[in-house]
């Protein structure tokens, strides 16, 4: 599928380079966009990842990381990372924006939870680097939520260097990893309760009480207490990526329809859009009642939906 038309209800922006993650600036029209380069070949190289940020009201685009001058001293995060990410290799995955701070996974050169603070500027967004955290040796990261207290959460989806054994876990639903919680103190630790299979999105509440995250091959979104109590989980039928919070306190949960195969397939894709089938749904964090919002079933204008977020009143979903 490469034609950019609109149909279906759905009205597609090309041009992007595999908009797998997406953050709306608080009091401004932008949106902050990961482009996680995959396996995407352009004239023989392979592209970069960046952040870029989008402004729909008039389409305009600027990259904000990696570029010039925007690497800042080291002083959140691990002390232990002194250095910014190399940018020829920096690989952007989920990413989370909270109180003008921006954590983003990178797979790039190093596995890490890299950091940035988000200033405004005419222009538009600004970003700096201003630390990291690097992953535990057999840690694969996806996705990333922060906590109001400083402390980062984020999925270790698969051991890293995922096996043909891990393949075969994931598509018999079998634990191939949990959600992993960060602060300075006591540096990396389990959350309690989360281990899973193929665990992908992540948020955090609001007053950090609970995390929900994405079972992306049991095909559910599961909320667990930070002590590890209360585990509920609600099952949506398609395998969930990215979590987001709407402006009223509902998160977004968008997945891709099909097959392991299928998905494989998606990634072996060097240009247009993969045609997965994939779903959006509203869910209530408290009662975990699902409203579906979108089902786009079969493809036809895009497929592989790997977000969805609620911003100016328009559902923006990311491939």
């Amino acid at each position: 599928m490469t034609a950019c038309e609109p149909g279906s209800g759905l009205t597609p922006i090309c041009g992007f380079v595999n908009p797998e993650d997406l953050a709306a600036v608080p009091d401004s029209d932008w949106l902050l966009v990961s482009q996680f380069p995959g396996v995407v070949v352009e004239e023989g190289e392979p592209v970069r990842g960046t952040v870029i940020a989008f402004r729909p009201s008039d389409g305009a685009r600027r990259v904000l990381y990696p570029l010039e001058g925007r690497d800042g001293r080291a002083d959140l995060g691990d002390p232990a990372c002194t250095e910014p990410p190399d940018a020829a290799g920096f690989t952007p995955h989920g990413l989370d924006l909270r109180d003008g701070l921006l954590a983003v996974v990178n797979h790039g050169g190093r596995e890490a939870l890299e950091l940035f603070s988000v200033a405004s500027s005419e222009e538009g967004p600004v970003l700096t680097w201003r630390g990291c955290v690097v992953l535990p040796d057999d840690a694969m990261a996806n996705d990333v939520a922060l906590l109001s207290d400083g402390r980062l959460a984020t999925t270790r989806m698969m051991p890293r260097g995922s096996s043909p054994m891990t393949i075969l876990r994931v598509s018999m639903g079998w634990n191939t990893g949990w959600v992993l919680l960060w602060d300075r103190a006591e540096g990396w630790r389990p959350w309690p309760g989360t281990e899973d299979s193929a665990p992908n999105g992540v948020a955090v509440a609001p007053d950090d009480g609970a995390v929900f995250y994405a079972s992306w091959s049991r095909q559910a979104v599961v909320r667990v207490d930070a002590d590890g109590r209360d585990r509920r989980e609600v099952a949506l039928g398609h395998h969930v990526d990215n979590l987001t919070w709407t402006p009223d306190g509902k998160l977004l949960a968008a997945g891709q329809g099909g097959s392991l195969t299928s998905v494989l397939a998606c990634a072996e894709k060097k240009a247009g859009t993969c045609g997965m089938p994939f779903f959006v749904d509203e869910i209530d964090p408290d009662s975990l009642e699902v409203e579906r919002l979108i089902s786009h079933d079969p493809a036809r204008v895009g497929g592989a939906a790997s977000v969805a977020l609620e911003h100016d009143g328009v559902v923006w979903v990311g491939t």
